[in-house]
């Protein structure tokens, strides 16, 4: 019963006054100093924030976590791998489906990196499951930057992304909308509807909560259908008749005003500042890499520069050679031979 878990849930963080203690700046919560019903308050409260994403009311979701600082490297969920991966992959499907892309991107980035080292290890019960969510994290990560290809993706996270979804990238750019729906079923939570079920209609209706996410999700999907054909023209020239360019995409002049006027919008998003604030806070930016605007007849466009950064360049080289060594460690003979004396 829906209702029920969500009656303890609020009831353990209502008397455990986690919510205070955490907004408290004179306090500084550690893992060692919360009693039993404050350690069970702090884990409800990411307990609620999962089951709120469940029902699909996202706002409420993010607004469960509001006193939690996901920004703070030394917080209570970093203690547990399963825990800091379960909160931040909600936290990033939350953004996603209310399209905030950048900051889904942000949260996916955080997990991407700091378990790249772990994956497929199997030395504990619990690591199948931190495998898959770390997998359906990729798959997440592959359609927000699909959706919103102006932002600039690290290049390690753009690295463990396309190791597994290079041959997907390109149909999702042409917004396939197959391939977005089986890489969605994928990698979305399980919904559960939350109100109670007829047990009189013996209808099979278990699928009917994920139908209705995937209805929506695919329909901004279909409102980004001309994104890229239109985004590849715009990255050829500085400026262009309007006239002409509408022809290019066999569009009115008038119409092709309205798919500019569309694109233009869907550009901003409001996105979190990322410095220990709420989780529903942010200012409204631009999150495209290209910049256009009209004037009279003609369509001028100006690129982002981007910047160009030597450090990534190292690390991930550093990363690929960190990675050949293990390899190498893990295929020793002799390593594996120690290993077998000693367990027998």
């Amino acid at each position: 019963n829906i209702h029920m878990v969500l009656g303890y849930l609020t009831s353990f963080v209502e008397r455990s006054g986690i919510v205070k203690l955490l907004q408290d700046p004179e306090v500084q919560v550690v893992g060692s100093r919360l009693s039993v019903l404050e350690s069970l308050g702090y884990y409800s409260l990411i307990g609620l924030c999962r089951l709120h994403c469940l029902t699909g009311d996202y706002r409420l979701a993010l607004q469960q976590i509001n006193a939690i600082d996901v920004d703070d490297k030394r917080g209570l969920f970093t203690r547990i791998a399963s825990t800091q991966i379960t909160l931040f992959y909600h936290i990033g499907f939350a953004y996603m489906m209310m399209k905030r892309y950048a900051d889904a991107i942000n949260m996916f980035s955080t997990v991407l990196l700091s378990h790249r080292g772990s994956r497929g290890r199997t030395t504990c019960f619990t690591d199948g499951q931190i495998n898959s969510k770390y997998d359906k994290i990729r798959a997440l990560c592959t359609l927000c930057v699909a959706l919103s290809p102006g932002i600039r993706l690290d290049e390690q996270v753009k690295q463990l992304v396309m190791e597994k979804y290079a041959d997907e990238m390109p149909r999702l750019m042409q917004r396939r909308e197959e391939n977005f729906e089986t890489l969605f079923r994928y990698s979305s939570p399980n919904f559960i509807t939350p109100s109670t079920p007829d047990y009189k209609n013996i209808e099979d209706r278990h699928r009917e909560a994920a139908n209705i996410q995937m209805k929506w999700f695919l329909a901004e999907v279909r409102s980004q259908a001309s994104l890229p054909e239109v985004r590849s023209y715009l990255k050829l020239y500085t400026s262009i008749p309007i006239i002409k360019l509408s022809s290019f995409c066999e569009l009115s002049e008038e119409g092709f005003r309205e798919r500019l006027m569309s694109i233009k919008c869907k550009s901003y998003q409001m996105q979190n500042a990322r410095n220990g604030g709420h989780a529903l806070e942010g200012e409204r930016s631009c999150a495209n890499d290209i910049h256009f605007f009209l004037s009279g007849e003609m369509l001028h466009v100006e690129e982002t520069e981007r910047i160009q950064r030597f450090s990534e360049y190292f690390m991930t080289h550093s990363l690929k050679f960190q990675t050949a060594i293990d390899d190498l460690r893990s295929t020793d003979p002799r390593r594996r031979k120690k290993k077998h004396q000693q367990n027998s």
